[in-house]
């Protein structure tokens, strides 16, 4: 069986925070293998049925990359 390839692809679901300023819905989105969050609002401007949307990168998402340390030494401290 193939594995499910979810990039480009996203969804959203019912927010269940009673808080007045939570998005009315919340989830994920994976734009070129990058996790994102995404939230909507009730849009309250002159289109009223477009939502607001909101993008973050999802940092808890992402897979655990090593960091990067470049170390530079002399030659003299190489031991061949």
């Amino acid at each position: 069986m193939s594995e499910y390839d979810e990039t480009n692809k996203g969804a959203m679901w019912k927010n269940t925070s009673a808080h007045p300023k939570a998005p009315l819905l919340k989830g994920h989105i994976n734009i070129d293998g990058v996790v994102h969050k995404i939230s909507a609002w009730k849009s309250i401007s002159e289109h009223p049925q477009a939502p607001v949307l909101q993008l973050k990168k999802d940092d808890a998402m992402e897979e655990s990359k090593p960091d990067l340390v470049v170390v530079k030494k002399d030659d003299e401290d190489l031991p061949f």
